[in-house]
């Protein structure tokens, strides 16, 4: 301001009466270190000069009357990459992003949390490491120094130092609650943050007040991402996170918290096993989602302590389900088979636990594995008296058996799951096992039966307001309606499968859903629609296998069959190529009787470097989708949506959703 510090007034009273009057902007850079006395000056310049304002940086907000907060995130992915790139070439020159190197780089910028000042200490990095070497010592450690630190503050001349700083800053408290949130990965909750963090020291109380007070100072990041009236979810960026570790393992804290997390986690657990019979499925598997590091957090102490491995067992039976659905059977067959190792004693956890990872195999059809260790499970469930799950055993050898083809075995042990199912007077359970008998009776051509036990497990889902079972029942209910003739029946049944598979995102039950509204038309004698629907089948299947049941490949092959009869084998191909040329989302609008976007239709001939799933999302992000809108339409979490988005612009070397936009319709122009 060219103001000289010789006058006996004081400083703050010429620098009043300097901008009295006049029209300034000024700017006040880290603020947070001088807070209080920051927050005073501005308050009297303002109050002298009506046409000043202020810009300041800082940690956290001043607390003036009339302040605009405006936070500033960590770079996106793509943001982040474009930023490495450059300071890697101002570093070593000739450094590009390349195929080759694109997700070890994006890699990279991730476990930085998109945090420049990371990304910018790392870059420099290049002229004496690799960039796996990076990548490597990033993956345990803080510590990114800086070669030469010239021109910066000495609490900039490393992240460490940075981390360092913000510590000091802190209240004691708020450094306690640092610390013991860094035990979550992946985001909390303020209920789970009180429940693992609080104790004599610091209370649920001090909890709330901490997490607003990290929150101010940056240290905890909000989420942008929750929906609109969401509870809001809390993370620790990734470096502020592994600084937290280091103070709560120097604490002594470290062992304590990982139980105390683990039995968050294990609590968790169980209450979304038992809302998962009802009406909340979507938002179950959304909020698992949204847990998912968590749980991989507390299986893994569970894994590493040799007496935690029972509670891990209890974890993945709980959450069976979500492993199924939401696509992560390698994940969950990965941990149950380590955990049922170190867990040998004969318990109920154990019986539930082999029942699960059975299932798993099923799934990835791998009876041979599967059935010695079912049958273990039921050993044991009916030596413990443990009628549930004696009954869930039962129900998933019949199903080995049934994909086997023997028939006659799958239905008398599908008969006995039924009986000991109703025992336990455990809807549920019950449910499961007519669905699974109705199917055996599907495959012996035996339909009059199959409707009676699958109308009686749709009740129990309607009654209860569960719908991923339902779907389950509907699809082969339909079947069985076809079967007797009731075309226009079945065709609404599976319809009516396929809006729920979509709703809840269930990829497995969409194509099977698929498939089914083909067998009914080739049935009716519409031999083209047919085809176009095993074409769209296909085309959603991408590169997953066909049904794992016998009976199901032979309802396509007759399909197949009589829709050739019908129309021929060349009119067969050309229909069945015209649905197989489908994107996703025209697959699903075409099988659900919705129009078909003809220049959505033709991107998929073009020769794309992204996978089916992310020229979906790529093209509703065209169509102005936000995140939320994207997965609002998909029925993913807004972080699985983020993460897509992110991925898709490295892998097209863009750095804005404008240009994933322009990328988008210069495609469809060369399908013109």
């Amino acid at each position: 301001l060219g103001l000289a510090d010789e006058r006996p007034r004081d400083l703050e009273d010429e620098l009043a009466e300097h901008v009295a009057g006049r029209r300034l902007l000024l700017v006040i850079d880290n603020c947070e270190h001088v807070l209080p006395a920051a927050a005073r000056l501005v308050g009297r310049l303002l109050r002298a000069g009506p046409g000043l304002r202020v810009l300041t940086t800082s940690r956290e907000p001043l607390g003036l009357e009339g302040e605009v907060v405006y936070q500033l995130s960590p770079l996106a992915t793509a943001e982040a990459v474009s930023l490495f790139r450059e300071r890697a070439q101002a570093a070593m020159p000739g450094f590009e992003v390349t195929p080759d190197n694109q997700d070890v780089v994006g890699r990279l910028v991730r476990t930085l949390d998109g945090i420049p000042l990371a990304i910018e200490f790392a870059a420099v990095r290049l002229r004496a490491l690799s960039l796996e070497q990076i990548v490597e010592h990033l993956a345990g450690a803080v510590e990114v120094p800086s070669p030469t630190g010239y021109g910066r503050p000495e609490r900039q001349q490393t992240l460490r130092a940075t981390m360092r700083w913000s510590h000091e800053l802190l209240s004691e408290p708020e450094r306690v609650l640092w610390r013991r949130l860094s035990a979550f990965s992946g985001g909390f909750e303020l209920e789970a943050a009180q429940r693992v963090a609080a104790d004599d020291e610091l209370s649920t109380s001090d909890v709330l007040g901490g997490v607003v007070g990290l929150v101010e100072r940056s240290v905890v990041v909000r989420d942008p991402g929750e929906a609109s009236g969401a509870r809001p979810r809390y993370r620790l960026l990734e470096p502020v996170r592994q600084y937290g570790r280091e103070r709560l393992r120097a604490a002594g804290e470290e062992a304590a918290l990982r139980r105390r997390h683990r039995d968050w986690c294990a609590g968790f657990a169980a209450e979304q096993a038992a809302r998962w019979w009802g009406p909340g499925q979507r938002q179950v598997l959304e909020q698992l989602d949204a847990e998912h590091e968590n749980l991989r957090v507390a299986l893994a102490y569970c894994q590493e302590e040799a007496d935690q491995a029972a509670g891990g067992l209890a974890i993945c039976a709980d959450t069976w389900f979500f492993w199924h659905a939401q696509r992560h059977a390698s994940e969950g067959r990965r941990w149950l088979t380590v955990l049922l190792d170190r867990a040998p004693d004969p318990t109920p956890r154990r019986a539930a636990g082999l029942t699960a990872l059975g299932a798993i195999l099923m799934l990835q059809n791998d009876a041979v594995l599967a059935v010695p260790l079912l049958e273990e499970a039921e050993a044991l469930a009916r030596r413990l008296g443990e009628d549930r799950t004696t009954a869930q055993v039962l129900g998933r050898l019949a199903m080995v058996a049934a994909a086997r083809r023997d028939l006659e075995r799958a239905a008398a042990t599908t008969a006995e799951a039924v009986a000991v199912a109703r025992r336990t007077g455990h809807a549920e359970t019950l449910a499961t096992a007519l669905s699974q008998a109705a199917r055996v009776a599907i495959g012996r051509r035996d339909p009059e039966r199959a409707m009676i036990l699958y109308q009686e497990c749709v009740d129990l889902c309607r009654d209860a307001g569960e719908r991923w079972l339902r779907q389950r029942a509907l699809l082969p209910l339909a079947i069985a309606m076809s079967d007797l003739g009731d075309h226009a029946g079945a065709y609404r049944l599976g319809s009516e499968s396929l809006r729920i598979a979509r709703d809840l995102g269930d990829d497995r039950m969409i194509v099977w859903s698929i498939e089914g509204l083909a067998w009914t038309r080739a049935a009716e004698g519409r031999g083209e629609d047919a085809a176009v629907l095993l074409g769209a089948a296909a085309a959603v299947r991408g590169d997953e296998p066909a049904s794992q049941y016998g009976s199901d490949r032979e309802r396509t092959d007759r399909c197949r069959a009589a829709a050739v009869a019908a129309i021929g084998e060349a009119a067969f191909q050309r229909a069945w190529d015209r649905g197989a040329g489908l994107d996703r989302e025209s697959a699903l609008a075409l099988a659900s009787g919705r129009p078909v976007s003809p220049a959505r239709a033709a991107r998929r001939a073009v020769e794309s470097p992204l996978s089916e799933r992310e020229r979906e999302i790529a093209d509703l992000v065209a169509e102005g989708l936000s995140n939320r809108d994207v997965a609002d339409r998909l029925h993913i979490s807004v972080r699985t949506a983020e993460n897509h988005v992110s991925h898709i612009l490295v892998k097209l070397g863009l750095r804005s959703r404008a240009q994933l936009t322009r990328w988008v319709t210069l495609q469809a122009a060369e399908n013109e």
